[in-house]
């Protein structure tokens, strides 16, 4: 978190720099900006992938969850005897 943090105020002290579009210093300036949202965008993606897996994992969790407590009721209901689903 703490590269982010970095990143993002490299990127607002950038991008409230004057821009002197001479041919050697707006490229170098350009390049530099690119690069820093090319770091930026990638942790955001995989900060949004990891979220998405997160749901999804709570979510197979919450469906086993509700699977298992079916189960045990119909055990209860026949009093732990074995059952056969047909």
């Amino acid at each position: 978190m703490e590269t982010l943090n970095t990143i993002t105020n490299n990127f607002f002290i950038l991008s409230n720099a004057t821009v002197d579009w001479s041919p050697t210093a707006g490229p170098i300036w350009l390049l530099g900006m690119t690069i820093i949202m090319a770091v930026y965008g990638a942790f955001a993606l995989v900060h949004i992938s990891r979220q998405d897996a997160a749901e999804r994992r709570k979510e197979t969790y919450l469906a086993a969850q509700k699977v298992a407590t079916r189960r045990l009721e119909r055990k209860e209901a026949l009093g732990y005897m074995e059952y056969r689903n047909f």
